[in-house]
């Protein structure tokens, strides 16, 4: 049997960002990050530039890897959590929010794994450190025979205020030279109903892309809305759109 290396990564992130009065200013594009193991390490607690979040945390995290003798990264697990030493007030909301004062974060926990030729597994975990018990998990099954080909059939657990737990299935995958099959499926397994669905077509040239898509998926009251949507890009300039883009499933894995 070849040798394996084991490595053991620990990891020390400390943000320090002084509290400004930002009430007045307008706020378009701020929110707050999906809590995942990488959002421990962001230097402002929102997404967007409208607000910068005031803290004092230290972030601390361990990872370690399973390496086989030719450099290939078999199995990788991290494990992190945030200690905040300070109270948060700046939100990102209208109005704003009431401060937050927990001092710890929820605790981040993920592994992905090589499973041999195109085949990878990967799982997330937000484990809920106040009610000791799982907040949010994932759990996905890939292959991807090439940088742009992929399928993946996964599971998703979501504990939030609107409890959810969804089978998600998903593919890129190229046609011909220029035709892209792009598609997605949510299955809420609470309710027994598609949540969200879309399959397009994308056509890829030199200077500019066309996407098609249909789509199936729930709407606030609860009602399944069918739609149709188009998008044109000219690669280098701001997307011309008609109905929303969709996700590429490439951009859903952290295998590409």
């Amino acid at each position: 049997a070849r040798s394996m290396i084991q490595t053991l990564e620990p990891r020390l992130f400390f943000v320090y960002a002084p509290y400004v009065l930002q009430d007045t200013l307008p706020l378009f594009d701020t929110s707050l990050p999906t809590f995942t193991f990488n959002s421990l390490f962001q230097e402002n607690r929102f997404i967007g530039s409208d607000r910068v979040g005031d803290t004092q945390q230290f972030t601390l995290a361990l990872t370690s890897r399973l390496i086989d003798s030719i450099g290939r990264e078999r199995i990788s697990a991290s494990i992190g959590q945030t200690l905040y030493l300070a109270d948060r007030q700046v939100s990102a909301q209208l109005p704003p929010a009431s401060t937050e004062t927990s001092g710890t974060s929820d605790l981040a926990a993920e592994i992905t794994a090589w499973m041999g030729q195109h085949w990878y597994a990967r799982s997330s975990v937000q484990w809920d450190t106040q009610a000791s018990m799982p907040k949010r998990n994932n759990h996905f099954l890939q292959y991807q025979p090439s940088k742009d080909r992929i399928v993946n059939i996964g599971y998703r657990f979501d504990s939030g205020t609107q409890q959810q737990e969804l089978v998600d299935i998903s593919t890129q995958w190229p046609l011909t030279k220029n035709w892209t099959l792009i598609a997605r499926s949510q299955y809420s397994l609470k309710d027994n109903r598609n949540q969200d669905s879309y399959a397009g077509l994308v056509y890829n040239t030199c200077c500019w892309s066309l996407q098609t898509m249909v789509s199936r998926r729930i709407d606030q009251n609860s009602v399944q809305i069918n739609s149709m949507a188009l998008q044109l890009i000219f690669k280098g300039l701001a997307g011309f759109e008609s109905g929303v883009a969709s996700e590429s499933p490439l951009q859903q894995s952290v295998f590409h």
